[in-house]
């Protein structure tokens, strides 16, 4: 097969000799390793790395990360393996057998422009960590961003030669780099095809090094970029609309000038940095300024409403109004404006 296998390794074990034996029997192109800083102690494993057929080892002097380590190995192979259908990236601490990993090749052969996921299966004895983690962003992926996968945090995926240069330029360096590929292909309308795998775990995943309270924080973090930059652009909104009302005592005026503040900030915000749009930015500003018109005389209308017909405070009844229009704003920009359509 045209692929080559990525294994990005921070303090592994005897497992991934094991499975760079298994590996090195096959027609894989070639095996890498990567090394993500780890400590003295773990140099008999790498020194055991050199020594397996058709394996190569590459290092870093510190630990930066598994989505740095995956960058620094497709980086290398995206060089000296120009003519390679692409690579499957495969973990270190055993959970991925050589049955799944070629399956997962197998399957990138056939379909060598689709990002191909091995799937887990989250029905038993999978710890409750793992499951309920998966099962919660799988759910904010499908209802935020239109992407509908098995297991998004399966660190088993095959991936096709020309989407390496984009995921090389994801800044993100640790577990966040993987969700972040997804909402990538998903920008770039890279078909997903999932593979289903056995679900392996060890002592209840005791050896993996992924923290569940701060490396949740940073996939949400990617996940959340729209609500943290509406948040950003709500702050510059009602800073504007509060300190302008008493002064112009007029609802639309102030609720206007608000959004006329907030405006570039936000499309900026979301144009670079949430949906990544590629669409022609003058055409994709005219849409998005009818709709900023459009929300800001919803918006008005509600809040007159609430605040002349059931006495509603001016400031809470704006809260309340963009907050029912939040989600229309969200999908009418993700489907209709910077151009993320769905597979």
């Amino acid at each position: 097969m045209n692929i080559v296998v990525l294994i990005p390794a921070y303090r592994p074990n005897q497992k991934l000799i094991d499975l760079l034996q298994e590996l090195s029997q096959e027609a894989f192109l070639k095996i890498v390793v990567v090394n993500d800083g780890s400590p003295g102690e773990f140099n008999h494993i790498f020194d055991a790395v050199k020594q397996v057929p058709n394996a190569v080892l590459l290092s870093h002097s510190i630990n930066l990360g598994k989505g740095a380590a995956l960058k620094l190995g497709l980086d290398y192979i995206y060089g000296a393996f120009p003519d390679c259908t692409g690579v499957v990236t495969a973990d270190a601490d055993g959970q991925h057998s050589l049955t799944n990993i070629l399956e997962v090749s197998r399957a990138l052969v056939q379909n060598p422009a689709s990002l191909v996921l091995g799937v887990r299966s989250f029905d038993k004895d999978v710890p409750l960590r793992s499951k309920f983690g998966n099962m919660l962003t799988n759910s904010v992926l499908s209802l935020f961003f239109g992407i509908k996968v098995g297991d998004t945090q399966t660190g088993l995926r095959g991936i096709p030669r020309g989407f390496i240069p984009e995921l090389l330029e994801i800044v993100y360096n640790r577990y966040e780099f993987e969700m972040e590929a997804l909402l990538l292909s998903k920008r770039r309308n890279i078909n997903i095809k999932e593979v289903s795998i056995e679900t392996i775990y060890y002592d209840e995943n005791s050896e993996s090094h992924f923290n569940p309270l701060l490396d949740s924080i940073k996939i949400y973090f990617v996940l959340f970029r729209y609500v943290f930059s509406s948040f950003a652009t709500a702050c510059i909104d009602y800073t504007v609309f509060i300190l302008s009302f008493p002064l112009i005592d007029s609802i639309i005026i102030s609720t206007y000038l608000a959004r006329m503040v907030a405006i570039f900030v936000n499309f900026t915000l979301v144009r670079k940095y949430v949906f990544y749009s590629t669409e022609n930015v003058y055409k994709t500003f005219f849409k998005y300024l009818l709709l900023v018109i459009a929300s800001g005389s919803i918006s008005a209308l509600i809040v007159y409403a609430f605040s002349s017909h059931w006495g509603i405070q001016i400031i809470v009844a704006k809260i309340i109004a963009e907050g029912i229009l939040y989600l229309a704003n969200f999908t009418i920009q993700k489907e209709f404006i910077f151009g993320v359509k769905e597979h």
